[in-house]
């Protein structure tokens, strides 16, 4: 019973973000140099200024040293008692910057509202007196404490405001800065398409700039984008890029990308390689890191993989304390869940069911779905082995739930990362194009001075290459709009399959599953008597059919979409395909009474796939069922036509609506008793068929109606 425990998006709690934009804050601002102490000793002379402007400036620069050398509550005392000396009417651009700085260093200790308040003062001082960087800089930093109260939408819109400011102004590095923190918002907020997007530009700028360090803390930035996306190849090879660098990154960076790289190779089912990352990331972390809990919960996982459950016990219980210390409820659940899938390993099934129950409960108020996946499955699993079938059905639909809420979620970020490989490729071709052009450029020149002394012959050759390189520019745009327009074809379908997909399971199984929901109320409330249990038994059943069909045609018609339909023809006997199907529907035709009429008895073989013309068979007959009253008959036919067969399914049913049965987009009301119905099997059915390169349509047949479709003899 030992379940694989993922840890997704574990790094996305607000001390993370505290060291991430701190550093980037004081990156910008400079480095630690040789000198240092002579320095110090200048700032410390010049806070003895008359000048009350290099006065704060001293005083600014100097609360930020003490912030780099971790010493923040020197700063803070520092700066607080700076405060209070100075004029509540000060206006300098110095004021700004002290105030801005107090900022970031009680965002650091985590005292928000003191953070907030020095943020709005710099904030304010610096749009009165027209401070443009001041002002850019404070709303990149109220930005990163929007963040820490998940105030995505805020922050980003800030960084929005800035990056214009910041370009006007020249100011490269800080664009560059607020480039990659936008980056990261967009990939805490799962559209990483934006995430790499905002990241490449600002892995550009630093690298024009030779701001190396910063240019290493994107990589890594990068790197975290593609391990949320799960292109754990791609994030692998910015880890070890990132790791070239090493002697200009800090120890707390070092181990960021070490726990990160462990992390991928978790999820590449590669444990060993992971703990060997493991350990060199808590090389890098001292024991008072709140961070360190992240290593030991992976090394935890890691164990548990290998099956040496010791190791499992002493890493999750070390985690899980570290966790509780910090207050990073996430990593707590995570833990339990480790933890009881080992006592599970041990046979200790009591103690498991209570960590994974504690687990569901953490994970299900934090809002970690796939911990509450993990958990209830685990339960469910549980439950089921004790025979408590209540409790398994309601953590098995618990667990469905969370697992289709991130199937949905990885649906999205495969089109993403297919609209940011598709906006990659193109930059990569017009960059490819313009080089290709400049260096066309340079050999004709060349070319002029080499063959100056033999003018005709120039003119010759300079005519010949400048008519190959148009005619060759020409078809390679020919074929890069060819290319683009293709793409952009698969990309609209992709789209179009995710709206349709995501609109057919948010309609169309939650009305069946409300139903459900209300008939399991009235049975556990008990209080029925035998006919109304018996009622309510009978259309609980025909509800789990109906989600059941509606499931299996949402996900033929899903592999339909996405990856194309590819029919393996070969000869198949019509007669046992409807035999079998009227078997499958067996117990909804007897719940309503209904005949059903073969009048197909001998062995016709038709050439076709197998289990799509059986698919249309279901469909159209499971239709027929729905919405024919009880008692009546259903009539199933097939002729040999000239070149074709003709199917026919006959129903003395209710008729048929003003729209196309066979549209994904047609209404169904429900059958003659409660059935639901979609639409999406007729429309499955349609698409089959006509791959067949079949008909399929239907008509009035009496009262009721009969539903044709034809499949070519050969």
């Amino acid at each position: 019973m030992k379940q694989k425990l993922t840890f997704v998006h574990l790094f996305n709690f607000p001390l993370k973000k505290f060291l991430f934009s701190f550093c980037m804050v004081f990156i910008s601002s400079g480095s630690l140099s040789a000198q240092r102490t002579e320095f110090l000793d200048s700032l410390h002379e010049a806070t003895r200024s008359e000048d009350s402007h290099v006065r704060l400036n001293a005083y600014a620069r100097l609360i930020q040293e003490y912030a780099m050398k971790g010493n923040m509550e020197r700063a803070l005392e520092f700066g607080d008692s700076v405060i209070r000396k100075t004029s509540t009417d000060e206006t300098s651009l110095g004021y700004a910057k002290l105030l801005s700085n107090l900022g970031i260093c009680y965002r650091i200790v985590g005292k928000f509202d003191s953070s907030a308040h020095y943020f709005y003062q710099s904030y304010m001082l610096a749009e009165q007196e027209g401070y443009r960087q001041s002002q850019a800089l404070t709303m990149t930093n109220l930005s990163s404490l929007l963040s820490d109260f998940n105030q995505y939408d805020s922050s980003i819109a800030l960084l929005k405001r800035a990056i214009p400011i910041l370009t006007e102004l020249q100011d490269s590095l800080g664009m560059a800065n607020a480039y990659n923190n936008l980056g990261n918002k967009y990939s805490t907020l799962g559209d990483h398409a934006a995430a790499l997007r905002n990241q490449f530009v600002a892995l550009n700028i630093y690298e024009g700039l030779a701001a190396w360090r910063n240019y290493l803390v994107c990589l890594i930035s990068l790197g975290n984008t593609y391990k949320n996306m799960n292109d754990l190849e791609n994030s692998v090879v910015y880890y070890q890029q990132a790791l070239s660098g090493d002697s200009l990154l800090t120890d707390e960076y070092l181990g960021n990308i070490y726990v990160n790289w462990a992390e991928s190779l978790l999820k590449m089912q590669k444990p060993e390689e992971a703990i060997g990352k493991l350990n060199l990331c808590m090389q890098h972390w001292s024991e008072s890191n709140c961070f360190l809990m992240y290593p030991l919960a992976h090394k935890a996982q890691a164990y548990l993989d290998l099956g040496v459950l010791d190791s499992t016990r002493y890493y999750a219980e070390k985690s899980m304390k570290e966790a509780q210390s910090c207050k990073e409820r996430s990593v707590v659940s995570a833990n339990q869940i480790v933890l009881g899938n080992y006592y599970a390993e041990l046979g200790r099934k009591a103690k498991a069911q209570r960590l994974w129950e504690k687990a569901y409960s953490i994970a299900d108020s934090v809002g970690r779905t796939d911990l509450k996946r993990d958990a209830s499955r685990a339960l469910y699993e549980y439950y089921k082995e004790g025979k408590d079938w209540e409790k398994s059905l309601v953590y098995l639909e618990k667990f469905k739930s969370a697992s289709d809420s991130l199937l949905n979620k990885e649906q999205i970020q495969n089109t993403a990362k297919l609209e940011t490989e598709f906006a990659f490729q193109q930059d990569k071709k017009e960059m490819e194009f313009a080089i290709a052009s400049e260096q066309a450029r340079a050999d004709r020149a060349e070319s002029e001075r080499r063959n100056l002394f033999v003018l005709v012959l120039v003119i010759v050759v300079f005519l010949i290459v400048v008519v190959y390189l148009i005619n060759r520019n020409r078809l390679n745009e020919r074929r890069s709009k060819i290319i683009l327009n293709e793409q952009n074809a698969q990309l609209e379908a992709l789209n179009n399959a995710k709206e349709k997909m995501i609109s057919l399971l948010s309609h169309d199984i939650r009305n069946p599953l409300f139903g459900l929901e209300g008939s399991l109320n009235m049975l556990l409330e008990g209080g029925l008597d035998e006919e109304r249990f018996r009622q309510s038994v009978i259309q609980t059943r025909h509800r789990l059919r109906s989600v059941s069909e509606f499931l299996d045609n949402m996900l033929k018609w899903a592999k339909s979409q996405l990856s194309g339909i590819n029919p393996q023809f070969r000869n198949v006997d019509a007669s046992q395909l409807m035999k079998d199907t009227i078997e499958l529907l067996h117990t909804s035709i007897a719940a309503k009474e209904l005949k059903v009429e073969n009048n197909l008895n001998e062995k016709v073989f038709v050439r076709a796939d197998a289990e799509m013309i059986q698919t249309v068979i279901r469909n159209v007959l499971s239709n027929a069922v729905k919405y024919t009253p009880r008692g009546n008959k259903i009539t199933l036919n097939l002729e040999e036509m000239p070149g074709e067969f003709l199917f026919s399914i006959e129903d003395e049913g209710i008729g048929l609506p003003d729209e196309d049965i066979f549209d994904l987009g047609a209404t169904f009301d429900s059958g003659t008793e409660g059935e639901a119905g979609t639409g999406l099997g007729l429309s499955l059915s349609r698409e089959f068929v006509e791959t067949h390169q079949g008909k399929i349509w239907a008509e009035p047949h009496g009262n009721g109606t009969v539903v044709k479709f034809t499949l070519p003899r050969n």
